[in-house]
């Protein structure tokens, strides 16, 4: 009888922690991040370019500035969901003691993997401009696309963008682990470790000493 009890209790503070989680001001937060994404693909980088569409020279320089700001999208993307898988594995925790690991696999597997690996098969396949080079096919379907850019630089393909979904994958699939198996100051220690790791990245590229032309552009914002 108490161990019914318990499991109930067990159970109703889950329902409670998982209903009372949505967070929409995040909505806008993803609409904007979109639309950033949106105009930086939509729009030309060159005020020169957009000066032959008949536009004063101010509204170029304001669009073009629009159009490069606009990879800032992509990082907001993956900020919004490092915030709301860290959340959502803290709450699991908090409610039920431990953190399922594998139950969470398998809901971003059928989240994700579906839609992604249909439209990487189709881009392998496309018989006109824009198919996806085997090479690069082999690397997005191992989930390391952002690794193969970084190495052989950005392919003329349509599905290159795909390379933002490696990464989400790689962060889906280590940091649950992290979470379950580190103290909280491990997490800690971790996400400064990462956050610096980031930074020295950054300045390295932008003192010239990497390659910025195979990723500077595609993975980070200069």
């Amino acid at each position: 009888m108490q161990t019914e009890i318990t499991n109930l209790k067990q159970r109703e503070a889950r329902s409670a922690g998982q209903a009372s989680f949505y967070r929409p001001e995040l909505d806008i937060l993803r609409f904007f991040a979109f639309l950033a994404v949106y105009l930086s693909h939509s729009l030309r980088h060159d005020p020169a370019q957009l000066m032959k569409s008949h536009i004063t020279e101010k509204a170029a320089l304001l669009l073009a500035a629009i159009a490069s700001s606009g990879r800032f999208g992509v990082q907001l993307f993956f900020l919004l969901s490092g915030y709301l898988i860290t959340s959502l594995l803290l709450r699991e925790k908090k409610v039920t003691g431990h953190i399922n690991v594998r139950a969470f696999y398998v809901r971003r597997i059928l989240r994700i993997w579906p839609l992604y690996f249909f439209v990487l098969t189709l881009a392998a396949l496309w018989p006109w401009s824009g198919r996806l080079p085997l090479s690069y096919f082999a690397g997005f379907l191992l989930l390391a696309g952002n690794w193969i850019v970084v190495l052989f630089g950005v392919a003329d393909s349509w599905a290159i963008i795909l390379w933002s979904v490696s990464i989400e994958e790689q962060f889906y699939l280590l940091w649950p682990l992290g979470m379950k198996f580190f103290s909280r100051r491990g997490w800690l220690y971790t996400a400064l470790g990462l956050i610096a790791t980031a930074n020295l990245v950054r300045a390295y590229l932008a003192l010239g000493l990497g390659s910025a032309t195979r990723f500077g552009s595609i993975a980070l914002p200069t």
